[in-house]
């Protein structure tokens, strides 16, 4: 399998086209804090926070906006998503990864989202586009012997995101059912006493997410004409703030859509209702 390193350099020129962002200047801190401590308990965390503004900056919408669904059985309850767009019903989940390990979906997280598909409706019309927001990096050790700060970090990943993939959920729930045949993307994944319980998409999943998204969507058994595909790539000039700026480095971008989503959510929604014990 080729690395994804040399990859993403050999397909530069697919990736001419700058990503339409909302805005070029991110600014993390006070929030976070820049002389902050880490240590592997709280570096994935402050990692994580880190990818969820730099999101907010590409595609807008609140960071985990507290908002409250009717489940199935007619119950309110609030929720916290990574970032939802209200005025463009789209709600993102986002997740980074170190270009060996792969990603983990968790079992509570695609409930959780399975969830918003179904009971969350914009003026109660239409139903949510999800998307999975992945980020490749090449930062090693943060969740074992890495230590450091909070600017520390960031200035990495500044100079170490190698890409971004965006997944639409019905993909998603796709690759996290390991029962038909996936096992060459996917594997289950348990670990109770971290709640690390779920399907892992294996790290040569997301090279060829990366290179070839179609042949794996076809993988799937879904077909790779409903799907659109945009090659693009992180503009220039945009910049974290904290003590100083940080330019943030040009990588890629592979964003997946689904062309049929209305007709997948409703299909999708009376299937879940109908599992839903009332």
């Amino acid at each position: 399998m080729q690395h994804l390193e040399t990859l993403v350099r050999h397909m530069a020129h697919s990736h001419r086209n700058d990503l339409k962002v909302r805005r070029k200047k991110i600014s993390i801190y006070p929030r976070i804090g820049h002389s902050r401590k880490l240590s592997s308990n709280n570096a994935p965390m402050a990692m994580g926070k880190f990818y969820e503004f730099l999101s907010q900056a590409f595609y807008g919408g609140k960071l985990e906006e507290e908002i409250e669904i009717t489940d199935g059985n007619g119950d309110e309850t609030t929720t916290r998503p990574d970032i939802i767009n209200v005025d463009e019903n789209i709600i993102y989940e986002v997740k980074a990864s170190q270009r060996a390990r792969g990603f983990l979906l968790q079992d509570r997280q695609i409930e959780f989202y399975r969830s918003m598909q179904a009971n969350f409706l914009s003026d109660e019309t239409e139903y949510p586009r999800i998307y999975f927001l992945l980020y490749v990096h090449s930062f090693e050790g943060v969740k074992s012997h890495w230590k450091g700060n909070t600017d520390e970090m960031y200035n990495a990943l500044c100079a170490k995101t190698l890409c971004s993939i965006v997944i639409p959920f019905n993909i998603i729930l796709e690759l996290y059912n390991p029962s038909k045949g996936t096992n060459d993307l996917v594997y289950r994944y348990d670990n109770e006493s971290k709640y690390d319980v779920g399907t892992k998409v294996r790290s040569g999943t997301l090279v060829r997410l990366f290179k070839e998204p179609k042949k794996v969507i076809k993988e799937l058994c879904l077909d790779p004409n409903d799907y659109s595909i945009t090659r693009s790539r992180v503009p220039r000039g945009m910049h974290i703030i904290s003590d100083r700026c940080k330019r943030i480095k040009q990588f890629p971008v592979v964003r997946i859509d689904y062309k049929h989503h209305n007709q997948w959510s409703e299909a999708f929604v009376k299937t879940y209702l109908g599992d839903v014990p009332f």
